[in-house]
């Protein structure tokens, strides 16, 4: 299934607002049956852009799952890749508050 382009909104609203409020939310290949992990990416990139429409600037990219032995334990056959913006940031030797 390829999304379309309202759904892949709605989604990275959801994510916005769970972020916003702190409230969690149902995973998104729950809410959305048959999600791709291109629709994935496509969501992910669509809520970048809201950030980066808000003032957040992209700072540095992260990937993970890069050990086989993980990809096979999650069930997946490939690294993960996202990106890293200001707001996520921390200092060395900051201290991170727990949300309340």
């Amino acid at each position: 299934m390829t999304a379309s382009q309202s759904m892949i909104e709605e989604a990275a609203q959801s994510l916005y607002q769970a972020e916003v409020t702190r409230q969690a939310i149902r995973p998104l290949s729950e809410t959305y049956d048959g999600l791709s992990v291109q629709d994935a990416y496509r969501i992910q990139h669509a809520l970048i852009d809201r950030k980066l429409k808000e003032g957040a600037r992209i700072v540095g990219h992260k990937i993970g799952l890069t050990a086989v032995a993980m990809q096979q334990l999650l069930g997946v056959d490939q690294p993960d890749f996202g990106h890293l913006l200001d707001t996520m940031e921390v200092a060395d030797g900051d201290v991170v508050v727990p949300a309340g």
